[in-house]
């Protein structure tokens, strides 16, 4: 009794049927792989320009609180060397927000907790620190976020002979008191070239801030 068996055409035609589902698993995985990465690429670049985005924000709401009027209180043109100045592309600023029993604020500066600001170096956000001569000592300064390839704030000016609000990056010392918002841009990139793109992916996100400087005090 002979065994019928498989002739070497349909051993062929199997062999290739089975090379082509495993060509198409592979391409597929391949694919689902670059898109799974381009996919995180792209979340972590947009949620540190967001993070920026919010925490800027954030600050920003406090700047100029002085609860107790004592015009101590809100943007600094610069620090007292002249080494960090309030533009288009940094800023420092204080808020009374250390309230003593029973306050709203003790009316004093707490340099380590009611200094605020940011500048972009490298790829990270930074906060300013001064000391109790209000002199920028950048090495004790703190990195916030990084990712980040631009930084920007234009300032939302009252101009008493225009009676207007006018867009200054560059305030001077006489328009930095009528600061009454900030508009905040932020630019990130992501770390690695997407492979779905073969391009790096860029996000920007902007906000405006009204600051409380007119509505408490400073």
């Amino acid at each position: 009794m002979k065994t019928k068996g498989f002739t070497l055409v349909e051993m062929m035609v199997v062999v290739l049927i089975l090379s082509l589902v495993a060509v198409f698993l592979t391409n597929y995985l391949l694919s689902e792989q670059k898109q799974h990465k381009a996919y995180d690429l792209i979340v972590e670049t947009r949620n540190n320009v967001l993070s920026a985005l919010n925490l800027i924000s954030q600050d920003l709401r406090m700047l100029g609180a002085d609860p107790n009027f004592t015009d101590r209180f809100g943007l600094w043109f610069q620090d007292n060397t002249g080494g960090f100045q309030t533009d288009s592309t940094r800023m420092i600023f204080t808020s009374d927000i250390n309230p003593a029993p029973g306050q709203l604020g003790d009316g004093s500066w707490n340099l380590q907790t009611e200094t605020f600001g940011f500048y972009l170096q490298g790829d990270t956000i930074f906060r300013p620190t001064v000391d109790i001569d209000r002199n920028w000592t950048p090495q004790f300064d703190h990195p916030l976020v990084s990712g980040i390839t631009n930084l920007t704030f234009s300032y939302r000016v009252w101009d008493e002979g225009l009676q207007q609000m006018i867009d200054v990056p560059n305030p001077t010392p006489a328009q930095i008191d009528n600061v009454m918002a900030v508009d905040v841009t932020v630019a990130g990139q992501s770390r690695e070239i997407l492979p779905t793109t073969h391009q790096f992916y860029t996000f920007t996100g902007q906000t405006r801030v009204t600051i409380r400087t007119r509505l408490i005090g400073g």
